[in-house]
């Protein structure tokens, strides 16, 4: 009897339960169509609690001291330097029991009252867009192994997050494309490219350096750095048409700067635009008229164009800026000498010499000199000077011999000639040099001997055709 009282207790215990959920429906959809939603809210709480099945209500997550309730399905943003912490996770289970909070990715696979910060999800955000996948970050809510409620958290990453990370990876190639990543965040922003073509710099990829640079022109046209480091750029890949660009770009900023407009006259002087030159260096000059660099490169380019008198005027007032350097007389010298005014190129030649006593160009052009006006007593200790330097030189040994000649130093002359013919000059002059010689030696058979050398080698040389019958007969005579 007790058993059949309890089954039926249970039959109507279950019958009442139906008939609330019944009601409970009904007046739910009811109290739903009206203002009262709160109300509602609890009904649908109480259903669900009888129903068993598992449901977000809502995640009180507290974001910067802030509570805020989300949503199954529903983001919240965080920006870099935010931290926040999953306070309570609402469901329709009688206490919550067996409910698990976790964000993908970090912490535990609970994570109710874990405070966070949005490093980590930045770099986890971070790593799925350089892998090309969507980035994302979901707060997935479970009970008893099967999630059934996410929603998520959107991390917008800035462009300080990019250099920042660019800033703590080791390879430039990473830094690369951070620092890409970083641009396209804030194209505006030219500090970061110039960070970028720093590293292209460093990588040796001096194009793509130069690409961003040019795009930081763009927006700052005034930083001369950044000019600066163009022109670096554009001489290591022997771009001298950018380079000029760039020196007309700054000296519109700076007027005034002599340096700039010597460094674009260098330029154009290379590329051999020597009135555009000219124009620069004369600008330079009036800005600093006591930079004797500029007027010998005023004078180079005088010279190109033929304008010598011009050229020796800017020489003058370059030696009188620079008495040390040995360039400047010896470029005097040389137009002394073209415009045949030899005593004042004898002078700078000799200034030149001072400055320089062991160069044998100029020792060599000076003995020339005196050579032209007859004075070999002072051209042949010049050329003994350059036979210790250059021992094997036939030229200058012919030349040294022609002195000694002319100073009737016939045997010295004789010995100048023959090391002239044992180091090459082997040919009709200097045979006839040495015939002349021998025959004022009284040397009659070696004097015929050097005619007939000069004559095998120039058949047409008529003074040797003449001797040689005439000193044949004189050395049979003597027989």
């Amino acid at each position: 009897m007790l058993k059949i009282r309890c089954k039926w207790y249970y039959f109507i215990v279950l019958a009442i339960l139906v008939l609330v959920v019944i009601l409970a429906n009904h007046f739910y959809s009811q109290m739903t169509e009206g203002t009262d939603k709160s109300t509602g809210r609890y009904i649908n709480i109480f259903l669900n609690f009888i129903s068993k099945e598992p449901k977000l209500d809502y995640i009180l997550i507290e974001k910067n001291g802030e509570e805020c309730r989300l949503h199954n399905g529903e983001s919240i943003h965080l920006s870099s330097g935010d931290t926040f912490i999953i306070k309570d996770t609402t469901t329709n289970l009688f206490f919550n029991r067996g409910i698990k909070t976790d964000i993908e990715g970090i912490g535990t696979d609970d994570d109710t009252n874990c405070e966070f910060g949005t490093i980590e999800l930045v770099d986890m955000m971070m790593l799925d867009i350089m892998e090309g996948r969507k980035p994302s970050v979901s707060i997935n809510v479970s009970r008893s192994g099967r999630v059934f409620a996410t929603s998520f958290l959107d991390v917008g990453i800035i462009k300080d997050d990019w250099t920042a990370k660019a800033e703590v990876v080791k390879k430039l190639t990473d830094k690369i494309r951070y620092l890409k990543k970083a641009v396209e965040s804030d194209p505006s922003d030219t500090s970061v490219r110039v960070d970028l073509a720093d590293v292209y710099i460093r990588k040796g990829d001096l194009a793509e350096s130069i690409a961003e640079l040019e795009e930081v022109v763009k927006t700052r046209p005034t930083d001369k750095d950044v000019y600066e480091k163009l022109i670096y750029l554009y001489k290591k890949t022997n771009n001298s048409d950018g380079m000029i660009r760039m020196y007309n770009s700054l000296i519109q900023l700076y007027p005034e700067d002599d340096i700039l407009r010597y460094n674009l006259g260098t330029l154009l002087e290379d590329r051999a635009k020597h009135k555009s030159a000219i124009s620069e260096f004369l600008k330079a000059a009036k800005l600093n008229p006591k930079d004797a660099g500029t007027h010998v490169h005023l004078a180079y380019n005088y010279t190109k164009i033929g304008r010598l008198k011009k050229a020796i005027s800017e020489y003058e007032r370059a030696e009188k800026l620079n008495k040390k350097d040995p360039v400047i007389p010896l470029n005097l010298a040389i137009l002394y000498e073209k415009e045949r005014k030899l005593r004042k190129a004898i002078e700078k030649y000799e200034k030149a010499r001072k400055l320089t006593p062991d160069d044998m160009d100029i020792l060599t052009s000076l003995a020339g000199i005196y050579m032209d006006i007859k004075d070999h007593k002072k051209a042949i200790p010049l050329y003994k000077k350059v036979t210790r330097s250059s021992s094997k030189d036939p030229v200058i040994w012919g030349k040294l011999g022609y002195a000694y000649s002319e100073e009737r130093m016939w045997h010295k002359a004789v010995d100048s000639y023959k090391k002239s013919v044992r180091y090459g000059s082997d040919d009709a002059i200097t045979h006839l040099n040495l015939a002349i010689l021998f025959e004022k030696l009284d040397d009659t058979e070696k004097a015929l001997n050097e005619y007939k050398k000069a004559l095998e080698r120039d058949p047409s040389l008529s003074e040797a055709k003449e001797k040689i019958p005439k000193l044949s007969i004189e050395i049979l005579r003597r027989k």
